[in-house]
C-alpha cells in the first residue's frame, strides 16, 4: 500500500538525517516534521 511505502520512505529519510545534518532539506513538509523544527 501507498501508506507503507510512506512509513518506509519517512524511516529511509530519518535515517539519512541522522547521518547527515541538513535536516531542513530532507524534512517533509508535514506538520509533524514542522513541528519537530520549531
Amino acid at each position: 500500500m501507498l501508506v507503507e511505502r510512506l512509513m518506509v520512505l519517512r524511516e529511509c529519510c530519518e535515517s539519512v538525517l541522522r547521518s547527515h545534518s541538513s535536516h531542513s532539506t530532507f524534512y517533509f513538509s508535514s506538520e509533524e516534521y514542522q513541528d519537530d523544527l520549531t
